[in-house]
C-alpha cells in the first residue's frame, strides 16, 4: 500500500530526531547542575525571542522549498538564503545604529541566521528525500551543545547557555552549507533580482497566510516564557523551562519525524485522493495512540524523572509539568495533524485556532496578574485552554480532508486503485 512509503523515512528521520533530542534531554541535568533557574530563565527568553525573529527573516518563503521539485530544490534553497541574508544585514545594521554592539548582540544575530539556515537545509533535504543526511542535522548540532556544555560545566568555566547553543549551531550550519554548495556544484547559474521576484510572485501567498499563522502559532507557543519573566520573575522561568523541555521532547520528536514525512508525502499524493486519505487517517489513529500513551506515561513518570535527575532546587519543576499535560497532549496531534492546512491552501484555520490561543493566553496572564492569581494556578487555566481550542483544530482537520476528497464526487473513492510500493 502506499503507507508503506512512510514507514522507512519515518524510520530514518525519527532515528536521528531520537538521537538529538535525547541528546538535548540529557544537556537538561547539565544545565540544572551549572547554572541557577535565574540563568536558565534567561536562556529561555533569548531562545523563545530568536525563534520568532527568525521566521521573520525570509517571511516563511522558504516553505516553498517543499513545493519545488527535486530538481529545482537547490535552487528554491538558494533564493530563499539571498533573502534571509539581506534580512539578516537590516538586523545587524539596526544592531548597530541602536545597540550598545556587545558581544552578545553579535551571537544573537548569529543564532537567528543558524537557526534559519537549519529549518531551511531540513527543508532541502526533505525535497530530495535524503532522509538520512536529515537525521544527521539532527544529531550533530546537539552534540557539539552537550560537549560545550560540558566542558564550561565540569571546568566551572560558565559560558553563557544562550552563546553555547549559538555558537554549536552556527560552527555548525557554515561547513554544512559548504557541504550543499559543493553538492549543488558552483555553476548553477547565477541568481538576480528577476528571479527572486519570480519566486516571491510564485509563493506569495506563504507570505499572506502562512507567514502569519506560522507566526501567531510561535508566539502562542512562545508567549509563556516571553511572558513569565515580566510577570513572575527569572526563576519561575527556569522552573518552566526545564519542565517543558522534558513534557515538549515527544512531540518535538512527532514534528521533526513524522511530521516533516506526513508533510512532504501528502504533498507527492495531493492529486490522488484516496493514497492522500489513507495517509491522513493512519496518521490521525497512529497520533491518538501515541497521545494515549503519552498522558498515561507523564503521569505516571515525570514526577520520578525530574527527582531523579534534579536536585531540590528544581522540586517546583513538577508542579508545573503537571499542569503542562493537557495542552503537550493535544499538540501532539493537532501540530502533525495542521500541516493539512498548508498542503490543502487552508492556513486561516490556522491561523484561526492559533490567534485565539495567543489572545487568551493574553487575557489569562493579564487577569491573573490583576487578580493576585499564583502562577501554577493561571497555568493550568492556559494548559486546559490550549487543550480545548487544538482539539477544534483537529476538527477543522478532519473537515478539511474530508472535503478535499469529496470534491471529484462520491464515486471516486470506489474507482481510485491504491498502488502499492513496488
Amino acid at each position: 500500500m502506499k503507507l508503506i512509503r512512510l514507514v522507512k523515512p519515518v524510520a530514518m528521520t525519527a532515528g536521528g530526531t531520537v538521537a538529538g533530542q535525547l541528546i538535548m534531554l540529557l544537556a537538561l541535568p547539565l544545565i540544572a547542575m551549572g547554572y541557577e533557574p535565574e540563568h536558565v530563565g534567561e536562556y529561555n527568553f533569548l531562545f523563545s525571542s530568536g525563534y520568532l525573529l527568525a521566521c521573520l527573516l525570509c517571511f516563511r518563503l522558504e516553505l516553498g522549498i517543499l513545493k519545488e521539485r527535486e530538481e529545482d530544490a537547490l535552487l528554491a534553497y538558494r533564493i530563499c538564503n539571498r533573502i534571509a541574508l539581506m534580512s539578516l544585514l537590516f538586523l545587524f545594521c539596526l544592531m548597530l545604529l541602536f545597540s550598545q554592539r556587545t558581544r552578545s548582540d553579535f551571537l544573537y544575530i548569529l543564532f537567528l541566521g543558524a537557526f534559519w539556515h537549519l529549518v531551511a537545509i531540513g527543508h532541502y533535504l526533505s525535497v530530495r528525500r535524503r532522509y538520512l543526511t536529515l537525521s544527521i542535522i539532527r544529531i550533530v548540532p546537539p552534540l557539539l551543545f552537550i560537549i560545550m556544555l560540558a566542558y564550561s560545566v565540569f571546568f566551572e568555566i560558565h559560558i553563557p547557555i544562550f552563546d553555547l547553543h549559538t555558537i554549536s549551531w552556527g560552527l555548525f550550519v557554515v561547513f554544512f552549507c559548504f557541504f550543499i554548495l559543493i553538492d549543488g556544484g558552483w555553476n548553477d547559474g547565477g541568481i538576480n533580482y528577476a528571479l527572486c521576484r519570480s519566486y516571491f510572485q510564485k509563493h506569495r501567498m506563504l507570505f499572506f497566510y502562512q507567514l502569519p499563522a506560522d507566526l501567531l502559532c510561535d508566539i502562542s507557543r512562545f508567549v509563556i516564557p516571553l511572558l513569565i519573566p515580566f510577570f513572575y520573575g527569572n526563576h519561575a522561568a527556569g522552573l518552566y523551562m526545564i519542565a517543558s523541555k522534558l513534557l515538549f521532547f515527544p512531540l518535538t520528536l512527532l514534528s521533526t519525524s513524522l511530521g516533516v514525512v506526513f508533510r512532504r508525502e501528502a504533498i507527492a499524493v495531493f492529486n490522488k485522493k484516496v493514497q492522500f486519505l489513507v495517509i491522513f487517517r493512519s496518521v490521525l489513529v497512529l497520533l491518538f495512540v501515541v497521545m494515549m500513551l503519552y498522558v498515561a506515561g507523564s503521569y505516571f513518570f515525570v514526577r520520578s524523572v525530574i527527582q531523579l535527575l534534579f536536585s531540590e532546587v528544581w522540586s517546583d519543576a513538577i508542579d508545573i509539568a503537571m499542569a503542562l499535560i493537557p495542552s503537550v497532549a493535544m499538540s501532539i496531534m493537532y501540530e502533525t495533524l495542521s500541516h493539512v492546512f498548508f498542503i490543502l491552501n487552508r492556513q486561516h484555520y490556522h491561523l484561526m485556532v492559533y490567534g485565539t490561543i495567543f489572545l487568551l493566553v493574553i487575557l489569562i496572564v493579564i487577569a491573573s496578574n490583576y487578580f493576585g492569581i499564583v502562577f501554577l494556578d493561571s497555568l493550568y487555566l492556559i494548559s486546559w485552554s490550549i487543550f480545548i481550542i487544538q482539539l477544534i483544530g483537529v476538527v477543522f482537520c478532519c473537515r478539511c480532508v474530508n472535503t478535499h476528497v469529496k470534491a471529484y464526487g462520491e464515486n471516486d473513492l470506489d474507482v481510485l486503485p491504491i498502488q502499492t510500493e513496488k
